[in-house]
């Protein structure tokens, strides 16, 4: 499958904003029934996905504006 880097950043932000802060912008029944290991593999798979489009440091400069 290939994603575009629109798409990955998008996808990045998706998991980061629905899945990794403390403060989720919507409630979800099954989101809150994921165990604590879920979040540790969403991250795993957030850090990778930007890691391979070679993304990372464009991420974080789009996050601080």
């Amino acid at each position: 499958m290939h994603l575009s880097r629109q798409n990955v950043l998008l996808l990045s932000r998706l998991i980061e904003a629905g899945l990794l802060t403390k403060e989720q912008p919507f409630e979800d029944d099954i989101i809150r029934a994921l165990p604590k290991e879920s979040a540790e593999d969403f991250r795993t798979i957030h850090e990778e996905i930007l890691r391979k489009a070679e993304l990372t440091e464009f991420y974080e400069r789009l996050k601080s504006l």
